[in-house]
């Protein structure tokens, strides 16, 4: 398992310029017509499109959460004489870090899922056309 995961990282080397904590539209009308008419390339354009956006608001919200946990936590120390301000300002950053722990593990759950798809339409475009898409 642990050479799954390393591979899995390897392949996953993504650096977002922005955060970007909502998702616009959805576009699965648009694919589901696209698949339906064969127009493979379009829909493996805009499929890639649509995974990446996913992968940058989940990406972007565990980003955003650890900060929120790592100042929480900070303030926290400069509360130290009051026991009740320390208890819930920490409570609230591992909240947050557990909120991030999540959002990490459902990073993985998207990139695998968008992997293995991906590798479907690949093999699609290879029987029908012969064209063997990078990686």
């Amino acid at each position: 398992m642990d050479i799954l995961k390393q591979l899995l990282y390897m392949n996953n080397t993504r650096t977002y310029e922005t955060i970007r904590l909502f998702r616009g539209k959805r576009k699965g009308e648009e694919l589901v017509m696209l698949s339906e008419a064969k127009r493979d390339f379009e829909f493996r354009r805009l499929f890639i499109e649509e995974v990446e956006q996913d992968l940058h608001v989940v990406f972007s919200r565990k980003i955003v959460s650890n900060w929120i946990a790592w100042i929480f936590l900070s303030l926290s120390i400069l509360f130290l004489q009051i026991p009740l301000i320390i208890f819930s300002l920490t409570a609230i950053a591992c909240g947050m870090k557990l909120y991030s722990t999540y959002c990490q593990k459902k990073f993985q759950k998207i990139f695998r899922g968008y992997k293995f798809s991906l590798g479907c339409v690949d093999a699609v475009i290879q029987n029908d056309y012969g064209i063997t898409m990078p990686k």
